[in-house]
């Protein structure tokens, strides 16, 4: 929850706790997870390249332990870091590869961040980034979520909010 709203601080110090665990206790689950959230904290502390390489490490780990389940999480949270450290292309590298990797519960997610990566590669990737927005969108609202439906609602109004289309945003948004 920590990283969803974007609080680098309550994510760096619970990472702490959680790789001082895995230590403590011998838990290599433990310590590759909390180096791929503390390296995503670091990114957003304003340390991309120290936060990139422990994402990347943390998810090396991860991976090394031949669990599957949240890999695709874990890679879109690469993807997020990446985008936010201006590594546009590592980071659609990152987004296509969760997106392959996805579990049904990640699937909007990964699509809205997608999108929103595409945006930022300029305008000539604004319809596959609309394209990704109306998937993440069915997807959510296939499940019943709200807060992917929420997130991904905001971000394709804000890409039709600059292409002058202010009122289909609106009309997207007021019912979620």
């Amino acid at each position: 929850m920590h990283r969803l709203r974007r609080d680098p601080q309550a994510v760096y110090d619970y990472a702490e706790r959680l790789r001082a665990l895995g230590t403590e206790h011998k838990l290599a689950l433990y310590t590759g997870v909390g180096s791929i959230i503390r390296g995503w904290a670091l990114c957003y502390q304003n340390r991309p390249k120290v936060g990139l390489r422990e994402l990347r490490g943390g998810i090396d780990a991860f991976a090394a332990l031949k669990v599957r389940l949240n890999l695709a999480y874990f890679t879109a949270v690469l993807a997020e870091a990446c985008h936010r450290s201006g590594e546009l292309e590592p980071a659609l590298a990152a987004v296509e590869d969760a997106d392959r990797l996805a579990e049904r519960w990640c699937q909007s997610g990964i699509l809205q961040l997608k999108g929103e990566i595409l945006i930022s590669s300029g305008a000539a990737r604004w319809a596959d980034a609309e394209t990704c927005f109306d998937e993440a969108l069915r997807i959510a609202r296939r499940q019943e979520a709200k807060s992917p439906e929420l997130r991904t609602a905001t971000s394709l109004a804000r890409l039709w909010g600059e292409q002058g289309r202010r009122a289909e945003a609106r009309k997207l948004l007021a019912p979620v």
